[in-house]
C-alpha cells in the first residue's frame, strides 16, 4: 500500500470555523491515535497532519472554539511527539512537546499542557536526563494544581506521579520514589 504524496500547495482554509470543524480534528486525532498504538511509528503522517492543521488557528471563530481548537491541536502536537519518540526522532519530538505546550497555554487548557509535559518527561527520563524529567512531571503538576476539576485532570496527575516516581527510581532515591 502506497500512500499518496501530500500536495505542495497548503489546503485552503474555510472563512470561519465551528465545533463541528473541531469535532472533526479531535475524531481525526483519535484515528490517528488508534493507528499510531495499533502498528507503532507514524511519526511521518501525525506530524504532517498537526503541522498542516496549526494554521486553524488563524481562522475566525468564537473564543470558546478557538480555545477548544487549541487544546485539540495541542493533543495532536503531543500525539505527533509521541510518535517521533516512537519513531527515533528526538529533535522533533521535543519541537512537538513544546508547539502542544504553547497551544494548551494558549488555550488555558492545564491537563494538555500536563500531558505534553508527561510525555516529554518520559523521552526526558529513557535519555538518562533525569533531572529534566523530573522538573518536567513537576510543571506539568503544577499546571494540574491550577485546574484540579477539568476533565482527565485526575489521570493526567497519576500519570505525573508515576512518571516522578519512576525518575527517582532512576536517579536512586528510592525512598521520594
Amino acid at each position: 500500500l502506497e500512500l499518496p504524496t501530500p500536495p505542495d500547495t497548503p489546503t485552503p482554509l474555510p472563512s470561519r470555523l465551528g465545533a463541528s470543524d473541531v469535532a472533526a480534528l479531535k475524531e481525526l486525532t483519535a484515528v490517528l491515535r488508534t493507528g499510531a498504538r495499533t502498528y507503532g511509528g507514524g511519526a511521518d503522517v501525525v506530524t504532517a497532519v498537526a503541522n498542516r492543521s496549526r494554521p486553524l488557528m488563524s481562522v475566525p471563530s468564537s473564543d470558546l472554539i478557538k480555545a477548544e481548537l487549541g487544546s485539540t491541536l495541542a493533543d495532536l502536537h503531543t500525539l505527533a511527539g509521541w510518535c517521533c519518540v516512537d519513531s527515533g526522532l528526538h529533535d522533533q519530538a521535543r519541537a512537538c512537546f513544546a508547539t502542544a505546550m504553547d497551544l494548551a497555554a494558549g488555550a488555558s487548557d492545564g491537563v494538555q499542557m500536563a500531558s505534553a509535559f508527561w510525555h516529554a518527561a518520559i523521552q526526558m527520563r529513557d535519555a538518562g536526563a533525569y533531572n529534566d524529567g523530573l522538573k518536567a512531571c513537576q510543571l506539568g503538576l503544577i499546571k494540574l494544581s491550577e485546574t484540579p476539576d477539568s476533565p482527565g485532570a485526575a489521570e493526567v496527575e497519576a500519570w505525573l506521579n508515576v512518571e516522578s516516581a519512576r525518575v527517582q527510581a532512576a536517579m536512586g532515591h528510592s525512598e521520594a520514589a
